[in-house]
């Protein structure tokens, strides 16, 4: 009897010094954490099936996309706001990458509960809405119905702005015979020609900066209006200037100012190979009729602005920055632009 006693309070003293240790050590209840499979762990856990905890996979290799995890997925990393980390499982509505369906089997996509068979759009009364909700499409988003599947239209990008920028440096306080003032370049139209020498479009001002000057007395920048403007073309010296006996007024030119320019768009996509003809006044068109060509002070150079997507604007600060030199030649006058820098015309154009 008293060896079994001895032999209690022996294993009894042992325990205790293993719960000291145990709590001393900061263990916890592992029950609290325990699993048999990785859908029983939070999201960007896995189970440890030797362990039967759940445990953060491979030490949670950053990424910003699903692209960058050689085995997983790419979810917010709870420990470093605006950052991902890679788990080996994840919820399709927990990943970070833009196309939610990317992480779910071929024949499937992304619900509200994860990974699933699609809904068959087409039997839906509004087509088109369903699928917009159906996707969580945010505002200006659309999305069609393609064979019974919903899918999001993607909005294209084209190059459809052109910027003109002032870079003349004499003549800016200048009156022309008119007693007025018009420093720097004067614009009368741009037009956009494809590679045969077709119009394709006039532009349209988008944005205007009219330069710093003491005074500018035409700068009304909707003298580019997108329309057809009345223009001589009879092969003479004065062809590609106004039509009118008094063709230099408010209604003609819009002045950029020394230093000064506008951005000037398209309806049409504007392609490699095409051609922007910028209608600056002088020299050409300073003239009397018959007589030699004026005013050879104005400058300006232009830029092919970067692609937009379909209902966005480029800007000239944009443009400025991002811009591609479509002239090398900056002297001021009529000149024609070979677009460069931009995507090759479909067959069909």
């Amino acid at each position: 009897m008293r060896e079994s006693l001895k032999c209690l309070c022996s294993m009894a003293m042992l325990a205790g010094a293993f719960s000291a240790l145990m709590f001393a050590s900061g263990c916890t209840d592992p029950s609290e954490n325990s699993c048999a499979f990785d859908d029983e762990c939070a999201t960007g856990e896995v189970c440890d099936t030797q362990a039967g905890v759940c445990v953060a996979p491979g030490g949670g290799t950053a990424c910003a996309s699903s692209a960058e995890c050689s085995d997983g997925f790419c979810v917010a990393d709870a420990d470093n706001a605006g950052s991902g980390v890679c788990v080996a499982m994840a919820d399709c509505n927990d990943v970070i990458d833009e196309d939610k369906n990317s992480v779910c089997a071929a024949d499937e996509v992304c619900n509200a509960d994860g990974c699933g068979m699609a809904p068959d759009c087409s039997t839906e009364e509004d087509p088109a809405a369903f699928c917009a909700n159906e996707l969580g499409l945010m505002e200006g988003e659309t999305a069609t119905c393609e064979e019974g599947v919903c899918e999001k239209e993607e909005i294209p990008s084209t190059f459809r702005y052109i910027l003109v920028s002032d870079l003349s440096v004499d003549g800016c306080t200048d009156m022309n015979a008119g007693g007025e003032f018009d420093p720097g370049s004067d614009i009368m139209y741009v037009e956009l020609l494809d590679a045969e020498g077709q119009t394709v479009a006039w532009g349209a001002n988008v944005e205007y900066n009219q330069a710093d000057d003491p005074q500018n007395d035409y700068n009304d920048p909707n003298v580019l209006d997108g329309m057809a403007p009345s223009l001589i073309m009879d092969g003479s010296e004065d062809d590609g200037c106004p039509d009118s006996d008094d063709r230099f007024n408010a209604m003609t030119v819009v002045s950029l100012g020394c230093g000064g320019s506008i951005l000037v768009g398209f309806d049409a996509p504007i392609y490699d190979d095409y051609v922007i003809n910028v209608g600056e006044y002088a020299p050409i068109c300073n003239q009397n009729m018959g007589g030699s060509p004026t005013g050879t002070t104005d400058k300006y150079e232009v830029k092919l602005c970067p692609a937009e997507d379909e209902g966005t604007d480029a800007t000239i600060a944009g443009c400025l920055v991002d811009g591609t030199d479509i002239h090398p030649n900056t002297d001021g006058g009529i000149k024609e632009c070979s677009v460069t820098g931009a995507e090759d015309a479909p067959a069909s154009e």
